[in-house]
């Protein structure tokens, strides 16, 4: 297991279990289920609204509306929580500054715009190399963001 030692302010070194490629890959399929039931739970909420001419274009800013949500889902649930998703709560894992510190939102905008890097363009290969073949067990939005991903101490 890697571990990372986090130097808070206080010059007081925490060391950290850094999340597994398999924890952090199983936080992200939880979070893929939550955001596909919600995107479905919408769609069938607008459809049973029906649909004619004059209000499919209110149909579709309204869809679109309810689609933003999903759009930032780690953004807005790792501010919201901490560092955070509902799935990286299920599994234990969360995000930390390198400090030691709660990461800040525009940590969690880094990391969220270079999501399409790690996993949307190369599935996931990309963030799973960095993740492995980094000291501190981090992707590349982590490395930019300066965070890491560590199990919670218990």
């Amino acid at each position: 297991m890697k571990t990372v030692d986090v130097l808070t302010s206080h010059n007081i070194s925490i060391e950290y279990e850094t999340a597994s490629v398999m924890n952090r890959g199983v936080a992200a399929f939880l979070d893929l289920l939550i955001m596909g039931a919600y995107f479905l739970i919408i769609l069938f909420l607008s459809i049973s609204m029906g649909l004619n001419a004059w209000s499919l274009n209110l149909f579709t800013i309204v869809f679109y509306a309810l689609m933003l949500p999903l759009f930032f889902y780690s953004v807005l649930f790792e501010y919201l929580l901490k560092g955070q998703t509902v799935g990286k709560l299920a599994m234990g894992i969360r995000v930390v500054k390198l400090n030691g510190e709660n990461a800040t939102l525009s940590d969690y905008t880094m990391r969220w715009a270079f999501r399409i890097i790690d996993f949307w363009i190369s599935a996931g290969s990309v963030a799973a190399i960095f993740i492995a073949s980094s000291e501190k067990g981090q992707r590349l939005g982590d490395i930019l963001a300066q965070t890491v991903m560590v199990k919670n101490q218990t």
